[in-house]
C-alpha cells in the first residue's frame, strides 16, 4: 500500500461534504476563525515591527520532515521527529543577527532562547561601511528607532552609548549570508554600497525622510552596480532586490500578481 494515495478529486472536494457534511462545516468554520485571529494579531506585529524569527525557524524543519519520509518511506513518530530536529537545529545555525543596543541584544538573545533557539547568533554593534573599533550610537526608548548620527543630526531624545562598529564586510565574510534583511536607520545609505558577495537577497527599509528620494535612487543604484534587480514583494519603503537565479524567479512573481 503506498504512503502517498493518488490524487481523486471527488474523494478531495466531494466526499468529505456528501459523507460527513457537518464535520466539515465545522472544519471551514474553524479554519475562518483562525485565519481571522491570525490576520489581526499579525498586522498588530508588523506595526510593532516585532520580527517573527522564532517562526521562521519553525518552518525550516518542513524540509526536514520531507526528507526523512523520502528517506525512510515512513510516517512514523521517529522518523518525522529526526527529520524535523536536524533541519531545526542546522536552521538555527544559519541566523543570525546585529543589534546595538546592548539591552535590546540581550532581549533578543532571551527570546530566541524561550522559544527553543539558543543557537541563533546575536552580535551587539552597529553595522558600517567601514572602520574598526567603536561608533557612537543614538539609543533611544523606542529601541526600534535607535541609529546612528545620520545627515540631519542624533535623533530626538536619543542617549549617545558607545557600541562596537560592525563593518559589514567582515561579518560577510564571518557568517556568509545569502540574505539580507536589514532596518538600519539610514545607514543603508553606505553599507548596501559596499560588496555584498554571496548574497543573492536583500530586503531593505529605506529612510527617505533622512536622505530623501535621492537615496533612495543611490541605494537602488548601487545594487544594481552589483547585479542586483528589483523584485517582487515590496511595500511602502521596504524594498526587495535579488539577482541571480532568484531574480528571474521574484521578478516573475511579480509579474505573474
Amino acid at each position: 500500500m503506498s504512503l502517498v494515495p493518488p490524487f481523486d478529486l471527488h474523494n478531495v472536494f466531494v466526499a468529505p461534504w456528501a459523507d460527513d457534511f457537518g464535520g466539515t462545516v465545522w472544519v471551514v468554520i474553524m479554519g475562518f476563525l483562525v485565519t481571522l485571529a491570525c490576520g489581526l494579531v499579525g498586522n498588530y506585529l508588523i506595526l510593532r515591527r516585532m520580527a517573527l524569527v522564532g517562526d521562521a525557524i519553525r518552518h525550516s524543519v518542513l524540509p526536514g520532515i520531507a526528507i526523512a519520509f523520502l528517506l525512510s518511506n515512513s510516517r512514523g513518530t521517529t522518523a518525522m521527529f529526526a527529520g524535523a530536529l536536524a533541519a531545526g537545529v542546522l536552521g538555527e545555525g544559519f541566523v543570525f543577527g546585529v543589534e546595538a543596543g546592548p539591552e535590546t541584544a540581550k532581549l533578543a538573545r532571551k527570546n530566541l532562547a524561550a522559544n527553543g533557539f539558543p543557537g541563533v547568533k546575536i552580535v551587539r554593534g552597529a553595522v558600517v561601511a567601514s572602520g574598526e573599533g567603536e561608533v557612537d550610537f543614538g539609543q533611544r526608548p523606542a529601541f526600534w528607532a535607535s541609529a546612528l548620527k545620520g545627515r540631519q543630526g542624533w535623533p530626538e531624545n536619543a542617549e549617545v552609548i558607545r557600541v562596537p562598529a560592525r563593518p559589514v564586510g567582515k561579518l560577510l565574510e564571518r557568517f556568509r549570508p545569502s540574505v539580507i534583511c536589514c532596518d538600519i536607520e539610514g545607514g543603508e545609505l553606505e553599507v548596501l554600497a559596499e560588496p555584498l558577495p554571496g548574497v543573492r537577497l536583500v530586503v531593505v527599509e529605506t529612510h527617505p525622510q533622512v536622505y530623501g528620494a535621492e537615496g533612495v535612487k543611490q541605494i537602488a543604484a548601487a545594487l544594481a552596480a552589483q547585479g542586483f534587480a528589483t523584485a517582487g514583494g515590496a511595500k511602502a519603503d521596504t524594498l526587495v532586490f535579488a539577482r541571480g537565479p532568484e531574480a528571474a524567479t521574484h521578478v516573475g512573481r511579480s509579474a505573474s500578481g
